[in-house]
């Protein structure tokens, strides 16, 4: 069995109800000053669209139970718990201060869609972060 991280947050609640995309069950692994949830399944999740969507909904039901959330990024996995605690000790201070930026706040995507200069729509599409 492999640990799929889900997602980092500010502090540990009830999953209770929250499974992951292969059924199961969640669980929050404390660090100093934040939680990783977690769930352990025999393999990394392929990359399909059933389990990216599958994905995305145990994200957002997490995110509906807690105040900051920092999802984790599809199939990260890891061998064993330590191997997940040397990768997060080392970026501890930076999760936690990233969790407090994202502190009752919630992600929006816009997609603006105009016509290019040769009237095409479809090519015209570009996304750009904000700085």
């Amino acid at each position: 069995m492999i640990l799929c991280v889900y997602a980092l947050v500010g502090s540990p609640r009830s999953l209770q109800k929250v499974t992951g995309i292969a059924g199961e069950r969640l669980r929050g692994i404390v660090f100093d000053g934040f939680v990783a949830i977690v769930g352990e399944v025999r393999r990394c999740p392929a990359a399909s669209t059933r389990n990216l969507r599958a994905y995305a909904a145990v994200v957002e039901s997490i995110a509906a139970r807690v105040v900051a959330i920092l999802p984790v990024r599809f199939g990260t996995t890891f061998d064993d718990v330590a191997e997940l605690t040397l990768a997060l000790r080392s970026r501890g201070a930076a999760t936690r201060q990233r969790l407090r930026a994202v502190r009752l706040r919630a992600q929006m995507t816009i997609r603006l869609v105009c016509e290019s200069e040769s009237g095409d729509a479809s090519r015209a599409s570009q996304s750009r972060a904000a700085g």
